[in-house]
């Protein structure tokens, strides 16, 4: 995949003054993202993903990672990643 094919998503952009921090429930944040979510992307924010049980493989980087239960993503801006298309996900998602 070329750079420039991957998409990169802002949080809060036009909306500085706001609290730039957040919390979502990673089920729910997969029904209504999984469009983008399920392919390669980066961030202009930092994510921490924690995933409550044992469900799949997660991607950074092109790399993929078994997903354990209570296992920790931390995200850096600007690094690739992306989820497995599924909706059995528990979990957290924390943008920052």
């Amino acid at each position: 995949m070329k750079k420039e094919q991957i998409e990169k998503y802002d949080f809060l952009k036009d909306e500085p003054k706001k609290l730039q921090f957040d919390i979502f429930d990673l089920a729910e944040y997969q029904k209504n993202y999984s469009a983008d979510s399920t392919k390669p992307h980066t961030h202009s924010f930092y994510q921490i993903i924690w995933f409550k049980n044992n469900s799949g493989t997660h991607y950074t980087d092109f790399e993929g990672h078994e997903i354990k239960e209570n296992r920790l993503f931390f995200i850096a801006k600007n690094q690739v990643h992306y989820f497995e298309n599924r909706s059995d996900y528990d979990g957290y998602l924390i943008h920052l």
